[in-house]
């Protein structure tokens, strides 16, 4: 069987690969580059197929629009996306569209390529917050398995199912990738719904905030006096 592991150049999938190799599981990488990725990511994922020896495939969107019309088109969801949650109390993630576009079709027709005798590795974790994805682990572990196949044909590894936080740190730490970070887009329609995201991640907060408002579309944070100050300071940067 063939592994490819699906790598962001985050910490979860960064120790999913370092403990395949410490297992003499060999694979290959698996990046989806949406060209909106933070710029730390690639450099990592570089760095891992170099430290592995595991070869390097970058999945990139090939589509006849360009990913800054795909973007566009998803940041005018927004209104649409707020109206659903006053009216419901949730909140929809599949309203917005770049992610699939731009990262997750390009990645499945990879997969359909080659899925032959193929296997793709995930790095999510058994305390991933997501409910679906620790209903996703729980399942696992009372089939006593890793294994699992979706629906749509592709038979999943996820190896990491019963990890720690803790634990993905030490397997960073014993391999010299302690200085991972988080991954993401630079620039996402999500941010706009929620205020409170600029403490999460306050620059791709400012640009998201920004970008939704050079498009004219009203939001949560537009007008917010935070943002007023980053623009400032971004200007008297320049």
């Amino acid at each position: 069987m063939k592994y490819y592991f699906l790598v962001s150049g985050g910490k979860d999938s960064t120790a999913m690969v370092l403990q395949a190799y410490e297992e003499r599981i060999k694979g290959e990488l698996l990046y989806g580059d949406t060209r909106l990725e933070l710029k730390g990511s690639l450099p990592v994922i570089e760095r891992l197929a170099d430290y592995t020896g595991f070869p390097l495939h970058i999945v990139r969107y090939q589509g006849e629009k360009k990913p800054i019309q795909v973007l566009k088109e998803s940041f005018k969801n927004i209104p649409k996306a707020l109206d659903f949650m006053q009216k419901t109390g949730k909140f929809r993630r599949n309203m917005f569209h770049c992610c699939n576009i731009l990262k997750h079709q390009p990645m499945r027709e990879f997969q359909k390529q080659h899925n032959e005798d193929s296997c793709f590795a995930l790095g999510l974790k058994g305390s991933d917050g997501a409910i679906h994805r620790r209903y996703r682990m729980r399942q696992l572990r009372e089939q006593d398995t890793f294994f699992r196949k979706h629906t749509n044909g592709f038979l999943y590894y996820y190896p990491l199912r019963d990890w720690t936080q803790v634990q993905v740190y030490e397997m960073l730490k014993k391999h010299g990738f302690q200085d991972v970070e988080s991954t993401g887009c630079t620039i996402c329609p999500i941010f706009c719904l929620f205020v409170s995201w600029k403490n999460k991640d306050p620059d791709t907060w400012r640009r998201s905030v920004q970008f939704a408002d050079r498009l004219g579309i009203e939001h949560p944070a537009s007008g917010q006096q935070f943002f007023r100050d980053c623009i400032s300071l971004t200007q008297g940067e320049r």
